[in-house]
């Protein structure tokens, strides 16, 4: 995925794990009203059924995520 600065999307609650790869700069992650920052080479587990939101720092961003049921 490649997303615009200040890219955001609103609160979720997927029905799936996704794991994300960042690939270029840092993306925000808010996971059950804690936020977290991932940066270059970090990865992240997001369980099912978690309330999530997802936004980008003022760069674009590049990311690779694995949705698995």
């Amino acid at each position: 995925m490649v997303a615009p600065p200040g890219w955001s999307e609103p609160h979720q609650n997927p029905e799936f794990d996704e794991y994300i790869l960042m690939v270029r700069c840092r993306k925000q992650i808010e996971i059950e009203g804690e936020t977290v920052t991932l940066k270059v080479s970090e990865s992240l587990l997001v369980r099912k059924g978690a309330r999530v939101r997802l936004w980008c720092l003022p760069m674009n961003l590049q990311l690779c995520s694995c949705m698995c049921s």
